[in-house]
């Protein structure tokens, strides 16, 4: 900007600082000057949100400047100005629908931008976001930066998404990961679930923990069989969701499962296996169970017999009673 459109600018910005500004002759001489000097006068426009309280009629100059090509000078004011500058630059991004905001995504690489200021404008153009470049930057931000990508890919998913998220779940991040299987088990989508049980082979615990608690609230009775074969995962606290995931989902289909669980050589998988049969089954699937028995090896009916005697439980417990009064001897 030229000396001479600075002190233009500067002198017309003084008089849009009053509160009334707009309504007097001055004032919308002043507004009419600042739009001829345009792109010039973003700056001071930008720096005259911190020397009044009334940004109304600076802000709305702003407004009409926002483009693609201005953007940078907005989105700099963020990092080097004071809270008013912030709040009012904000104001008039969340407001602009003259620019790309997918642009905004560039920035959070930037360490002077404030992340949480980007996520509220995005959040206002939630509808216009691209979702490949937010779910592309999730492996790439910091873990405190992620939070704000997550409540943004939130807002946004829909079915449509759906393969997008799937193809994403080999990121790098296992945070990143599991956010991933939360949003899909949020979708009652046949390709979703499937992701979901698939997920269950996860390298890391708290993804495989994410796909347990998601194919529950979907009650997935599809994927009954491979949550039973999470009884036998070396983490106890991802056999204690295997088992909470199968109560939840109680399909009937369960015990089948089990008899391959029941002759394992951990004395915890066994448990596990008879702590689901105490939670899901009745006198039927424990005569099911005993009948499925027939037909195996000895020391499977051992090591079963063995783990229903041992680690009982009340629904076992009377289910065998009852079954000793059967006509089948």
């Amino acid at each position: 900007m030229s000396l001479f459109a600075g002190f233009q600018a500067n002198r017309a910005i003084a008089a849009l600082l009053s509160e009334n500004a707009t309504a007097t002759p001055e004032g919308k001489r002043a507004a009419i000057k600042l739009r001829e000097l345009g792109e010039q006068a973003i700056p001071k426009l930008i720096d005259a949100l911190g020397q009044t309280p009334h940004t109304g009629a600076i802000e709305q100059l702003l407004l009409g400047l926002v483009r693609n090509n201005t953007l940078e000078t907005f989105v700099t004011a963020l990092a080097e100005s004071g809270d008013p500058v912030v709040e009012g630059v904000t104001r008039v991004l969340c407001k602009s629908k003259d620019f790309d905001p997918n642009r905004l995504f560039d920035y959070f690489e930037n360490p002077d931008i404030p992340k949480s200021v980007l996520g509220t404008i995005l959040q206002a153009h939630a509808q216009r976001i691209n979702p490949n470049i937010l779910l592309g930057l999730l492996d790439k931000v910091s873990s405190k930066a992620r939070p704000i990508l997550y409540q943004l890919l939130d807002k946004v998913t829909d079915d449509q998404l759906v393969p997008m998220l799937i193809q994403r779940l080999d990121a790098n991040q296992p945070m990143v990961r599991a956010h991933l299987v939360q949003v899909l088990s949020r979708l009652a989508n046949p390709a979703g679930t499937e992701a979901l049980v698939k997920a269950l082979q996860d390298p890391n615990k708290i993804v495989r923990q994410a796909a347990l608690k998601g194919l529950a609230k979907q009650q997935a009775a599809e994927a009954v069989a491979p949550i039973c074969q999470l009884l036998k995962d070396p983490d106890l606290t991802v056999q204690a969701d295997a088992i909470e995931a199968l109560a939840t989902i109680r399909s009937p289909g369960t015990v089948k499962h089990l008899i391959e669980i029941l002759q394992d050589e951990s004395e915890y998988v066994r448990r596990a296996a008879v702590e689901v049969l105490n939670l899901v089954g009745d006198q039927d699937a424990v005569k099911d169970l005993l009948n499925a028995l027939r037909d195996v090896d000895w020391w499977v009916k051992v090591r079963a017999a063995d783990a229903l005697g041992t680690i009982g439980g009340p629904k076992v417990f009377d289910a065998v009673l009852a079954l000793i009064k059967d006509k089948d001897e």
